[in-house]
């Protein structure tokens, strides 16, 4: 072990040999400040931060300032837990906001590429890759857009400022209305390009109607309900509410299956498939991110949630390596469904940008998988201390080696937020 991690080591086992609520609350304090330590040590370094222009470099990148859009939603929903934190990712929400496009969407990525003096050259990238054109293969992504409403909306659940939240809902409208133009049959619908997918998974191209966007989808629409109550906007809250009902309905409809998934060498079981597309071949894949996603909005019934939590409890080991990050999918895609090779990156490695989808399904059925939310909170907890000054990586593969970007912000940000959502747990009357 790394001597800088000695005396954390030391104070954790204290705490590992104690019992009770407390002691447990105690631990979980010392892995959030050693996690919002990581956090701020490589989000907000001087050679990438600049408090005066409230720039952030999310992720690993090789120019001075930038703002990955989808990057910075995720790693808000772990920060939002840092008091030091909390605040000035929540000043990237304005600024996304301040930057979105006249027809809603929030590009991919901003960079800065002259910050010399005044002078600023700031670069916009609608696409993905961002090195292509829509004319040339790239594609506009969706779950960046669908994060940028929820942003708004957890970052209101802590400052509890309609103000601010009335400023904001006139950019989540325009953000929902881009997706909604994106429907077919109340479900979004995206092209299949070679070269990318329409959501984080980029190197997978989940075309049609993507379980996970369309999980993401009826989200944030019961979100726009609720936000609609609180800037008292009752004519729109109803649509919003009924509107997601209609999803709901639709999204259990199309993509429930029982039977065997492709690749996947597990028994049958019943699961939410990857994507269904009218134009192409449709995914046939069980995918841990679209189904915990699927759980954590509460759209299964008592009776496919347990199906689906059950399989993850049979075969936990497989889906979640030794540090907690989490498996992409049973089995992996065919390469005909995208770029990455089989156990590598999106097709088969570990993310922990799966593990929040997965923790939040869990922590909404403590009562019968608060043991697994253990397990993954121990494992988590392990690569924190194990971490030193490196931060965590941005994917992992089985054993738990780590492999992509260094010190990616989405990752350092996973414990933050696990821990802090079992604070919560554990001091809720």
């Amino acid at each position: 072990m790394k001597q800088s991690n000695l005396k954390f080591f030391i104070i954790l086992m204290i705490f590992v040999s104690c019992d009770g609520v407390f002691a447990q609350n105690q631990k979980q304090q010392i892995i959030l400040q050693e996690s919002e330590r990581l956090l701020e040590l490589n989000l907000f370094s001087p050679l990438k931060y600049d408090r005066g222009y409230k720039w952030l470099s999310v992720g690993m990148g090789g120019y001075l300032k930038q703002y990955y859009s989808r990057d910075t939603f995720i790693t808000f929903k772990g920060a939002r837990y840092s008091s030091k934190l909390k605040v000035d990712l929540g000043h990237a929400i304005d600024w996304f906001g301040e930057h979105q496009l006249s027809d809603g969407y929030i590009p991919i990525w901003y960079r800065e590429t002259t910050p010399e003096k005044d002078l600023v050259d700031l670069n916009m990238y609608l696409t993905a890759p961002y090195n292509r054109s829509e004319q040339e293969g790239g594609m506009r992504q969706v779950d960046h857009v669908e994060q940028f409403i929820e942003a708004i909306y957890e970052d209101y659940n802590i400052t509890k400022d309609r103000v601010v939240l009335e400023r904001r809902y006139i950019w989540a409208e325009k953000a929902w209305r881009y997706l909604d133009q994106l429907t077919n049959d109340n479900l979004i619908t995206t092209k299949r390009t070679v070269y990318a997918g329409p959501d984080w998974a980029d190197q997978i191209n989940r075309s049609g109607k993507a379980a996970f966007v369309n999980a993401y989808w009826y989200h944030v629409t019961a979100l726009m309900g609720e936000m609609s109550d609180l800037v008292a906007k009752p004519e729109k809250r109803d649509m919003y509410k009924s509107k997601a009902q209609v999803i709901a309905k639709e999204f259990n409809t199309l993509f429930w299956r029982k039977g065997r998934p492709t690749n996947c060498d597990f028994d049958v079981m019943e699961y939410y498939t990857a994507w269904v597309d009218e134009e192409a071949e449709s995914g046939d894949y069980f995918e841990l991110d679209s189904n915990s996603l699927a759980i954590a909005v509460g759209l299964p019934d008592s009776a496919r949630r347990k199906h689906l939590l059950d399989q993850i409890r049979e075969n936990f080991d497989y889906y979640v390596n030794p540090v907690g990050a989490t498996r992409v999918l049973c089995g992996t895609y065919h390469a005909r469904h995208g770029t990455a090779q089989p156990e590598m990156a999106h097709n088969g490695g570990y993310w922990y940008i799966v593990s929040y989808f997965l923790a939040a399904a869990l922590n909404r059925h403590t009562n019968e998988y608060g043991d697994l939310l253990d397990k993954l909170h121990e494992r988590t907890n392990r690569a924190v201390m194990d971490a030193g000054n490196e931060g965590l990586n941005e994917w992992y593969d089985f054993s738990g080696r780590p492999l992509g970007g260094k010190t990616y912000s989405w990752s350092i940000a996973f414990p933050l937020y696990l821990n802090g959502i079992r604070l919560q747990l554990n001091t809720t009357p």
